[in-house]
């Protein structure tokens, strides 16, 4: 299976939300806990931010042409909605939070400059084409290239996207 790792791309400007911690629960989404955020909130910006289809700060997020590759591929995932209000320049944009299937890993060194290894301590369902590798340290994007060519013809930009070698067994000391 030919997978890959999403991770923001360097010097894009992130939404700067005020009240930070008061509209974004973190920890809902870190724990898996939908069930604790709203189903839509509205978060109000300091500053313009640079626009793509997936976001990662403050969590990963797709637009609305993001969902729509989505929901061709998951029938059963549950979304958040996130409003971006740009008070100062009249503009909203609104996000996605998925809660995909999460696999417990940790990534490995990367691989004759090419590939990286990720570790999952137990398999990736075949039919599910995007998960969340949920590290000690943070939460991770691992999709199919099927669902990320459709994510790029939509129009796809400002993501870093590393390939994959996937390995059974989450061991620390597996590449050594």
């Amino acid at each position: 299976m030919n997978c890959y790792l999403l991770k923001e791309l360097g010097g894009a400007r992130t939404p700067n939300i005020q009240n930070y911690n008061q509209t974004i629960n973190y920890r809902a989404f870190e724990q898996n806990q939908p069930y604790k955020l709203p189903e839509r909130s509205v978060c109000i910006l300091n500053a313009p931010f640079d626009t793509s289809i997936v976001l990662f700060d403050p969590f990963p997020l797709f637009s609305s042409e993001a969902k729509k590759s989505l929901e061709l591929f998951l029938w059963d995932c549950r979304y958040k909605e996130f409003i971006f209000l740009d008070q100062k320049n009249n503009k909203r944009e609104k996000y996605f939070l998925p809660f995909f299937y999460r696999i417990k890993g940790r990534l490995g060194r990367q691989e004759d400059g090419k590939e990286t290894s990720v570790y999952l301590e137990s398999p990736w369902p075949k039919d599910i084409p995007v998960v969340y590798l949920q590290t000690e340290q943070q939460i991770l994007v691992l999709i199919r290239l099927d669902l990320l060519e459709s994510l790029m013809r939509k129009g796809l930009c400002g993501v870093e996207v590393i390939p994959v070698k996937l390995r059974t067994g989450g061991a620390i000391d597996a590449e050594h």
